[in-house]
């Protein structure tokens, strides 16, 4: 299969709130396993669909909140009631999409400086 992927993954654990659009009052307690310039993948007890539209609030260290509209592109089941999804950032205010891609350069050159070290 070929890979679709423009961006490099990178690998994160970080703690976040994933709510589906259609549903804004039940949010889930989710974790971000990789992030990208695209999108990220995550693992939750939520049980999205392919194509849901979701948000994602996130914490970024040294930046603040952020919050990321997403699509589901793929999940599966790792554990009893535990997704592991991949999706793909659709939406974002501005700033906060300035964010996410300063804090994923910030991720990607620390890696790089890692395995050239």
């Amino acid at each position: 299969m070929q890979e679709k992927r423009q961006y490099e993954r990178c690998d994160i654990d970080m703690p976040a709130q994933c709510r589906l659009s259609s549903n804004p009052d039940c949010s889930y307690d989710t974790s971000v396993i990789n992030i990208s310039g695209e999108g990220l993948g995550i693992v939750s007890s939520a049980l999205f669909k392919k194509y849901d539209t979701i948000e994602i609030k996130l914490k970024l260290e040294d930046v603040g909140d952020v919050v990321i509209k997403a699509q589901v592109m793929w999940k599966k089941e790792i554990a009893v009631e535990c997704y592991s999804c991949g999706v793909m950032i659709i939406d974002a205010d501005h700033k906060d999409h300035d964010k996410f891609i300063h804090f994923y350069v910030e991720k990607m050159l620390l890696v790089s400086k890692k395995e050239g070290a």
